[in-house]
């Protein structure tokens, strides 16, 4: 796995106009076309939704969700949640110990509770590392988890302008950056050399079969998994069919 050292401009435009019609959907939000809103920061974001058919004019000449661009919205919010519920029972494993915090998930009667547990030091967050070695994109992955936790926040006066100079994207590259990477897990174990890219499908295995338990009633998450990663062994032919070919997170967001 190698350093990102950017995110190119069309990956800076596409979460950008993902940003701005995730954000309109969910606040009912439209934009002044003479900019008196601050909007002229993302002008051309903006005009780029409009050249695709995803906003359109409303009758007061505003900018406004067009019924595309509510479907790419309701489409995108799937797809992040469908992705983290994929990546999120690798946000805190015990390397040592070779246990995951949610196996005791059930246990915590309280968020407060387990807001405790997950904050003590043992825990490793492995979802950049493992998304990045069953190939899918961490960029993407940081993003979505800003989206769902609201980490771009548009109640600052300059929201608009951090969004269009790249400041949201720049905190991302940074997260992805400082994640352990498969050379930092390398280790010898006094015999042989054992590869971090050993570890890190050893952990991807021990994840998945944990978020099965997790889902037990799941029929999608189990299709799905036996088709994109697969129990060595099990077979269960009563499974429907994945709901796509290759998993998901090797398939990059797209307008």
């Amino acid at each position: 796995m190698t350093t990102q050292t950017a995110i190119t401009p069309e990956t800076q435009q596409l979460f950008s106009a993902t940003f701005l019609l995730d954000y309109m959907a969910k606040n009912k939000a439209t934009f002044d076309t003479l900019a008196t809103d601050g909007s002229e920061d993302f002008s051309s974001t903006l005009q780029w939704l409009l050249a695709r058919d995803y906003i359109a004019f409303d009758n007061k000449h505003c900018y406004a969700i067009a019924t595309k661009g509510q479907q790419a919205a309701e489409r995108f919010a799937n797809r992040y949640q469908t992705i983290l519920t994929y990546f999120d029972v690798f946000a805190h494993v015990d390397l040592e110990a070779g246990c995951f915090a949610y196996q005791e998930y059930q246990n915590f009667s309280s968020t407060a509770q387990w807001q405790r547990h997950i904050q003590q030091e043992q825990w490793e967050d492995m979802r950049i590392p493992l998304i990045q070695q069953l190939g899918g994109s961490a960029i993407e992955l940081v993003f979505c988890q800003f989206v769902k936790e609201d980490r771009i926040d548009t109640s600052t006066a300059g929201w608009q302008y951090e969004i269009a100079n790249g400041i949201p994207w720049a905190e991302i590259l940074a997260i992805c950056n400082s994640a352990l990477t498969a050379e930092q897990l390398n280790y010898d174990d006094g015999s042989e050399m054992i590869s971090g890219e050993h570890i890190l499908d050893d952990i991807a295995s021990q994840g998945f079969a944990l978020l099965r338990d997790l889902y037990a009633d799941d029929i999608e998450i189990h299709s799905d998994l036996a088709a994109w990663y697969p129990q060595h062994g099990v077979q269960n032919p009563s499974l429907q069919a994945p709901s796509s070919d290759k998993p998901i997170w090797q398939s990059l967001w797209n307008l």
